[in-house]
């Protein structure tokens, strides 16, 4: 028989904070720290860091 395994990534600031089991929609790696996060925390974080770096808009990057 065969199996199928389901892998869930959470965002770590929900579980973290109140142990809630919320989809991750993200990931923000930064150095060698690297966090999953929901939407609502990844906008938030995105908010305090153009904050923090003077950024009022998102700069592009084109590859």
């Amino acid at each position: 028989m065969a199996t199928k395994e389901i892998v869930q990534i959470i965002c770590n600031a929900c579980w973290n904070k109140s142990g809630a089991v919320v989809e991750a929609v993200e990931q923000l790696t930064l150095g060698s720290l690297e966090w999953d996060l929901c939407e609502e925390h990844r906008d938030r974080f995105g908010g305090l860091l153009s904050q923090a770096l003077d950024i009022n808009e998102p700069i592009a990057v084109s590859a």
